[in-house]
């Protein structure tokens, strides 16, 4: 059932009360994959308040304090989601384009069900082909394509369950998901996270951009000639 049909799920154990952040997710009446630069920008949001928090108190306390090395793991699967899903939003605000200039279009079930975050990578640059990126890029961290696809791809070498769990079970037996363990460095994570993840978002605005101003060039074209 499509959701302008819908009514309302109530998560009635956590709703009411006189204080408090009242919500309603999701309470559009059109094609819900048109919330995906929705989900990610509030991923990413998420993932960077997480942070900061983190970063101003080892600034401001004991460089140790009450921090361990565990608690990075939301952090960078906050990050890490926000990446997986700003890739598949690029893709889908950019399929229209594809259509305009007769190309095939990607099928949103295959984008969607993707979770290998190099394998979109392809369909992505196809994209950003489309849209003449040139003042989309950040001048520090992320100047060119080559740039997301390397932050992609290292990214992509950790298995996004090993940020949410320490095993996992397969043929019947727990297998360690970091079994040697992970090093990095949270500061420079975030900042290159933050670098790429803000020009996947001005690429996504740019590609529907353009796909509305062209379609809105093409109607009034045709409204024109049918009155001459």
């Amino acid at each position: 059932m499509g959701s302008g049909t819908s009514k309302p799920q109530v998560w009635s154990e956590f709703a009411g009360g006189m204080i408090g952040w009242e919500v309603c997710l999701n309470n559009y009446g059109f094609d819900h994959t048109g919330l995906l630069q929705d989900y990610a920008r509030s991923y990413h949001k998420a993932a960077k308040r997480l942070f900061e928090g983190f970063r101003q108190t080892l600034c401001d306390e004991d460089r140790f304090g009450d921090h361990r090395d565990m608690d990075a793991h939301p952090i960078a699967f906050l990050y890490r989601h926000a990446l997986e899903v700003y890739l598949k939003t690029v893709i889908v605000f950019g399929s229209p384009l594809l259509w305009l200039r007769n190309k095939p279009l990607k099928r949103k079930e295959d984008i969607l069900k993707n979770h290998t975050l190099s394998t979109l990578l392809p369909s992505v640059e196809e994209i950003f082909g489309l849209i003449s990126p040139s003042d989309v890029w950040d001048a520090s961290l992320c100047q060119s394509f080559a740039d997301i696809e390397r932050m992609v791809k290292a990214v992509d070498c950790v298995t996004h369950d090993s940020l949410r769990y320490p095993v996992r079970i397969q043929k019947d037996k727990l297998v360690e998901l970091l079994p040697g363990g992970l090093g990095f460095n949270v500061w420079m994570f975030a900042d290159k996270m933050d670098a790429l993840l803000s020009v996947l978002d001005a690429a996504a605005v740019r590609a529907d951009d353009i796909f509305q101003a062209e379609t809105l060039a093409a109607v009034m074209t045709t409204n024109r000639d049918a009155l001459t």
